[in-house]
């Protein structure tokens, strides 16, 4: 097979090049069109992932304007409260490389129903804890519960990916755009629908109780719809997760999307020490956060279609996207006018789109490596939805913490700069030591 910059098979993800009539005609053949490519199933399927994708993350977030008072107002602290809505994330990477491991021997269809039943009893016991007259049992009874709610999203967010790379082959990069558009819109959502209900309740009974109700739909539409992926696929001795997972342009890719979901996540829990002084109030901060979802929510989108045009198209699209990113932390100065910030809040959302959109659409194309038997693998889906939302839930949720010891000794912007260059570094490392290994010591030993 000879891999060249100018044909392609697929729409977001694949470029791929042979000698095979196949390919020399895939260009034309290709629609270009998700909506049009798909079954009237398959397109159903997708709306139930994009709803899932709001539903799971706007409960994630749900907790976030009202966790501290309550924990507070029974003598705890604020960081218990920290510990109780960040345990989850946590949780989620470290259950999302198991479950992307073992995922074939589980079956995508009871990972998926069996992750959305998990996370949404959790998030309705947790209301329970209205009854708790002290902090100690809402934090040990909480924490318990975000443990058992981290492992029902990994599960979700596994079986979600994997199937929208088995349903999508040709469009995994646009239909994963759409996903993280509606996670993000959810996860922003989240705040306002349970600050609102906190307040009309004045407990949390109502704001856990009702965002679980949003869940259950899903069950008999997904039952119907989902199908036994790993028995209709390509056989998994075909694909080999260790030499993806050695390949210096991947490892440095997931470092990429390690530090770009940590900087989301610092900007998450931290924004408000930092817009507060600037003269934000409670209502703008929540603004400039939006500001920034909405616009990650359309760049996502139109990076999943214009990474379509081909290798070269989507490879400038992430390095710009990563350059960007390393700029971007000093527009945060400590006198930033107001405009300005929300200027840059805009100008962060967009550049986290360009990178981590781009970055999945990458590793799919290195995956496959040139060839069209591994378009619908299953193991091959399933370590690639393990890793990447490992990578998601471990930045979202030790930047934070290293930004936060960072912001005590130096200003806002320079801690989310030092914080991203730790995680770029690490990778540096890690890739050192593999094409060492690989290129040195190894054949050393053969010798």
């Amino acid at each position: 097979m000879v891999d060249t910059e100018d044909e392609t098979i697929s729409q977001g993800t694949f470029l791929l090049a042979t000698n095979s009539p196949t390919a020399s005609v895939a260009k034309s053949e290709e629609s270009k069109s998700i909506w049009r490519d798909s079954t009237a199933r398959q397109k159903i399927l997708l709306l139930l992932i994009i709803f899932g994708h709001a539903v799971v993350f706007m409960c994630v977030s749900t907790p976030f304007p009202f966790m501290a008072k309550v924990i507070v107002s029974r003598g705890g602290n604020t960081e218990e409260s920290s510990l109780v809505v960040q345990l989850v994330m946590v949780v989620m990477a470290v259950s999302s490389a198991f479950f992307g491991k073992y995922q074939v021997y589980f079956g995508t269809k009871p990972l998926f129903l069996g992750g959305l039943l998990c996370f949404g009893i959790g998030q309705a016991v947790f209301g329970v804890l209205e009854l708790a007259k002290d902090s100690t049992t809402i934090v040990i009874a909480g924490s318990i519960i975000r443990i058992f709610q981290g492992c029902g999203q990994g599960a979700y967010l596994v079986a979600a990916l994997t199937i929208i790379c088995q349903e999508f082959p040709d469009h995994a990069g646009t239909a994963f755009g759409i996903a993280e558009t509606f996670a993000s819109t959810g996860y922003t959502c989240g705040p306002l629908l349970g600050s609102v209900l906190f307040t009309v309740s004045n407990g949390i009974l109502l704001p856990f109780i009702a965002s679980s109700l949003l869940i259950l739909p899903m069950f008999p539409a997904a039952n119907c719809l989902l199908k036994s992926y790993e028995k209709e696929s390509n056989t998994c001795e075909d694909f080999q997760p260790t030499k993806l997972f050695t390949n210096p342009i991947a490892i440095l890719i997931l470092g990429v999307v390690l530090s770009t979901y940590g900087s989301f996540g610092i900007i998450d829990s931290l924004s408000v020490i930092y817009l507060i002084p600037l003269g934000f109030n409670v209502v703008e901060v929540g603004l400039a956060m939006l500001v920034m979802s909405v616009t990650y929510s359309i760049v996502s989108v139109i990076v999943g279609f214009v990474s379509s045009y081909g290798n070269k198209m989507r490879r400038i699209i992430l390095v710009f996207g990563f350059l960007g990113m390393c700029a971007i932390p000093f527009l945060f100065t400590p006198t930033l006018p107001k405009v300005w910030a929300y200027t840059a809040m805009a100008l962060l959302g967009l550049l986290c789109g360009l990178t981590l959109i781009s970055s999945f659409s990458e590793l799919l194309h290195i995956a496959v490596d040139g060839r069209v038997d591994l378009k619908k693998n299953f193991a091959m889906h399933s370590a690639l939805s393990g890793v990447w939302n490992f990578m998601f839930g471990a930045g979202g949720f030790t930047f934070p913490i290293i930004a936060s010891s960072l912001f005590r000794v130096t200003r806002f912007g320079l801690a989310v700069f030092m914080s991203y260059m730790i995680g770029i570094g690490l990778t540096v490392i890690v890739v050192s030591i593999i094409f060492v290994w690989q290129h040195g010591f190894k054949s050393t030993l053969k010798r």
